[in-house]
């Protein structure tokens, strides 16, 4: 193939994603021309991914990232940067609270996170990733930037070889499904840190592997005793059941380890509620509203221990009024 071909090829994509997210904003307007557009070129993109998924670039809070054309989060982040904002309003109003902040990234993909996370405020940060294909990009992105630590690896409840592997799930999202004899390496956050020690201090803890979440925590125990971080995962009830977990009993179990406080998001990022562990028939709602097979709601769940009341109460007013200002709805 000439140099002028591959060349062609691949600006083709690259060209695809930023027409792409140049018209998102403007088919809110009136007028059906910029829909018609964009629809013919997610016909195109949906064409291109039939034959190969080429790597473009998109800007995600002061970074420029890899990703391959068939992740959806470019797309997601051009249509409302704000639903990444809860994890990096709280990670910096925690990092200004403790000292010698850092951060455990779960679920890292390609970078996302820490892209929000470090745009906001500067902290060592390890990300942990278990796909190979999206661990080489999260290689690529941050792993020469400073105060980053990749690890590749499957985290879980036990330690153990198991038959599993990551299957595509979602534009960019992964789950974990059985696999004979895949004879899979999974290891629990406590032994993965014996190995990157610096990191047990850590006070903050972000998971996001679509429902495999609270095998995760529940593999953390000890480090949960010890550094009593706060905790922001995803809660997936129908991801759950794919993983014969009720989910549910994460509350109680976090419960007796000392939390109590927490805010609950939407998936997309808006703030629902704030509530504790004495509401547990509130979070029972909450679970079901989140729950059935028929449906795609999930939640942001972030967790206090006990001894973090105060941190507790500035991140909710502060989420309160970022919200409110989101919602351009004022509080008095």
């Amino acid at each position: 193939m000439r140099e002028s071909e591959l060349a062609m090829i691949n600006f083709f994509p690259q060209y695809l994603i930023n027409a792409i997210k140049y018209l998102i904003p403007k088919r809110k307007g009136k007028g059906y021309f910029p829909k018609i557009i964009l629809g013919f070129l997610f016909l195109l993109r949906k064409i291109v991914l039939l034959f190969s998924d080429p790597l473009i670039q998109s800007k995600i809070g002061k970074y420029i990232l890899q990703f391959p054309l068939s992740h959806y989060l470019p797309i997601d982040y051009t249509e409302d940067p704000t639903q990444f904002q809860n994890l990096a309003n709280i990670a910096s109003i925690a990092n200004s609270y403790f000292k010698n902040f850092s951060l455990i990234d779960i679920g890292a993909n390609i970078g996302d996170s820490f892209a929000v996370v470090r745009t906001e405020s500067f902290f060592p940060i390890l990300c942990i990733e278990g796909d190979r294909k999206y661990f080489s990009l999260l290689e690529s992105n941050v792993g020469m930037i400073e105060e980053a630590v990749t690890v590749h690896a499957l985290v879980g409840e036990n330690d153990t070889t198991a038959d599993v592997k990551l299957t595509d799930n979602y534009g960019g999202s992964k789950n974990l499904s059985f696999s004979p004899n895949a004879q899979t390496q999974v290891s629990t956050l406590t032994t993965l840190l014996e190995q990157h020690s610096f990191f047990w201090d850590s006070k903050m803890l972000k998971i996001d592997v679509d429902g495999y979440d609270c095998k995760i925590l529940r593999g953390a125990k000890k480090y949960l005793q010890d550094t009593k971080p706060i905790i922001f995962f995803e809660y997936s009830p129908r991801y759950f059941t794919l993983h014969n977990d009720d989910g549910f009993s994460i509350f109680r179990f976090l419960e007796d380890l000392g939390y109590f406080s927490l805010l609950i998001y939407e998936g997309h990022g808006d703030l629902l509620c704030s509530t504790n562990f004495a509401e547990m028939r509130l979070l029972e709602e909450l679970h079901y509203y989140f729950s059935g097979s028929g449906t795609n709601r999930h939640a942001d769940i972030c967790v206090f221990h006990r001894e973090d009341s105060e941190l507790y109460h500035k991140t909710r007013d502060f989420e309160l009024q970022y919200y409110a200002r989101k919602r351009r709805f004022s509080l008095l």
